[in-house]
């Protein structure tokens, strides 16, 4: 079955690296580049699952994890964080954000391997972050 992922990423290299990852298990990908140019489709389209770095300018991947949570039609979608800083200050703030899981981006594979089991589970809770 084919999804609709959302990445977003202000680093546009990061965003293709991501969309041929994803591509490879026939996912639909919509790239996005900053939490407004994201928050500004969440009406138009049904999203299965959310990708966001961390590290962006205005708002962060944290914020925009929260209040994705707050919106009507993603509050219950899964949020992957994912960041090129994997300390557990950062796994804990994913958490609080409400992030349903946190990847490296050292560790594409788990990414993909992430994706694909939450995407299996889309009609169970969202699982905490491991």
């Amino acid at each position: 079955m084919r999804h609709l992922i959302v990445t977003v990423d202000d680093d546009k290299k990061m965003l293709t690296l991501l969309q041929r990852l994803l591509v490879e298990d026939k996912h639909i990908v919509i790239k996005k580049q900053s939490a407004q140019s994201t928050l500004s489709v969440l009406d138009a389209i049904n999203i299965d699952l959310f990708v966001i770095d961390v590290m962006m300018p205005n708002i962060d991947g944290f914020a925009l994890c929260a209040t994705l949570r707050k919106h009507p039609r993603t509050q219950d979608k899964p949020i992957v964080i994912l960041t090129a800083h994997d300390n557990e200050k950062m796994r804990q703030m994913a958490e609080t954000s409400g992030a349903t899981a946190f990847v490296s981006k050292k560790n594409l594979l788990e990414l993909k391997q992430k994706v694909s089991s939450l995407l299996d589970n889309t009609h169970s809770p969202c699982q905490s972050i491991h």
